[in-house]
């Protein structure tokens, strides 16, 4: 398995702090870019283990990934 670092934010927790608000459901600090490891046999099989725990349909979005 390899090792590989993802970039990620949230867009939701983005646009609301650009308003100047809450974001519903989600810490305003997901707005950042946060780094979080994953170990997988392929970059492909790391974005749909991203996409498990941090997933597009909640606004979260993947910047960059990198192996480690």
């Amino acid at each position: 398995m390899q090792k590989f670092e993802a970039a990620i934010y949230n867009s939701r927790a983005r646009d609301a702090k650009v308003g100047g608000q809450e974001p519903s459901g989600i810490s305003v600090d997901w707005a950042n870019v946060r780094f979080v490891e994953v170990e997988a046999m392929n970059e492909n099989m790391a974005l749909i283990k991203l996409d498990q725990d941090y997933p597009k349909k909640d606004g979260y979005v993947v910047e960059e990934i990198t192996p480690v």
